[in-house]
């Protein structure tokens, strides 16, 4: 039977990162080299995913500022067809 460490090991092995996302595979060495020694990876993955957490936000913040919002058409401009056919008040 495997223990819990080996079983989180094998997981964190074959979980697929792309070679873009050096965060996330920095975070899986770091629990990896936890798992494999048997200490608990609580604080590194804790410390890890708010590390990359605030990253995303920065980017993404970074991203608004630079995309230009969106025009809004002004309102239509009412009929005067319909005061006509009303009569004016």
């Amino acid at each position: 039977m495997t223990s819990p460490a080996a079983r989180l090991t094998a997981k964190l092995e074959q979980l697929p990162i792309g070679d873009d996302a050096a965060m996330c595979g920095l975070l899986r060495t770091t629990l990896l080299n936890h798992a494999q020694h048997e200490q608990d990876i609580t604080e590194p993955a804790l410390l890890g995913l708010l590390a990359i957490t605030g990253v995303l936000e920065e980017r993404i913040t970074r991203l608004e500022t630079t995309i230009p919002a969106p025009r809004h058409n002004p309102p239509a401009r009412r009929s005067t067809r319909r005061k006509r056919m009303h009569g004016a008040q």
